[in-house]
């Protein structure tokens, strides 16, 4: 995947926040950053400075604000001088096009959830099928219960080296996406109702593709295509057919693998983890210990 944060100009190259910083601006810690498929999230800390303008290439929202007591954030719009102070928890979005500098003048940290444009459509209920989505431009606005606690269980699970899953990250961040076009999108599309769930032939053929490539690295986009629906769609109908979210299900043929094996061979707990679709070790560990509630050295000696 592309960076996806700014540029300037079609040849400059992508270009994160940090590295557009005007030379009074300088961050003492970028703590936190990754990415999966289509988003990218980043944590910023900053003392009192500015941020030139610059040209943004995707969608974003942050949450953040002052670190210690308030401060004040000024800019320009269509020519007046504005101001705000930064609490806490405040939220910004921004959509591609310009942006004018921003100046603050006290500590801040701000968490950064980056969402391509493409991707903003596709998790979409009904992608391309409506206007493109631009989301109204907040800057240091009202806190946002929903959005404050999103963006925090992404960071959670990125800081935890997606105990989850990718399955669980990604639709983490697609909630996410599919919020912000609803509550903050200048033209909000309705939301459809789902009275039924996957055909008998769509969802077999999704099982069949779990269980076949469960050592993958599976994604909801991936299993979104092998039943032919927007990933919206599939993430709503695949849970009213199996009562289980898609990550929950794979999750629970992971473990019912893991289980298996740890019974019937000897191979060693790393190489039970890599059978089983477990990124490592430490994963098939952390989920044995949310669900069968012990380790799986344990459950393999009290097997036997």
């Amino acid at each position: 995947m592309s960076d996806v944060i700014v540029e300037h100009g079609p040849m400059s190259g992508r270009r994160r926040l940090h590295e557009i910083m005007s030379p009074e601006v300088l961050l003492r810690e970028l703590a936190l950053e990754f990415q999966v498929e289509g988003f990218r999230m980043e944590d910023y800390s900053s003392p009192p400075g500015t941020f030139p303008g610059a040209q943004f290439t995707a969608h974003m929202v942050g949450v953040g604000g002052a670190e210690q007591s308030p401060c004040s954030m000024f800019w320009r719009e269509h020519g007046v001088t504005k101001t705000r102070s930064a609490f806490p928890d405040i939220i910004f979005t921004l959509s591609p096009g310009p942006i004018d500098p921003l100046h603050w003048d006290g500590p801040i940290r701000i968490l950064t959830l980056s969402i391509d444009m493409a991707t903003m459509e596709t998790v979409q209920p009904e992608p391309f099928t409506h206007r493109p989505v631009e989301l109204l431009p907040i800057r240091a606005g009202v806190g946002d219960p929903v959005l404050n606690h999103l963006l925090h269980a992404i960071k959670s699970e990125g800081e935890n080296g997606y105990l989850g899953g990718r399955l669980f990250i990604e639709s983490l961040c697609q909630t996410t996406a599919i919020y912000l076009a609803q509550r903050y999108s200048v033209f909000p599309s309705k939301l459809p109702s789902h009275k039924g769930g996957l055909s008998l032939e769509r969802l077999s053929r999704v099982l069949e593709y779990i269980d076949a490539y469960l050592t993958d690295d599976l994604s909801i986009n991936t299993l979104a295509g092998v039943a032919c629906l927007s990933s919206y769609h599939f993430g709503k109908m695949f849970r009213r057919s199996t009562g289980v979210t898609a990550h929950a299900y794979v999750t629970q043929k992971r473990l019912a693998r893991a289980e298996q094996l740890l019974r019937s061979s000897s191979l060693s707990l790393s190489e039970v983890a890599s059978a089983s679709g477990f990124y490592d070790q430490s994963q098939m560990t952390a989920v044995f210990r949310r669900y069968v509630h012990m380790t799986p050295r344990v459950y393999r000696q009290l097997s036997k």
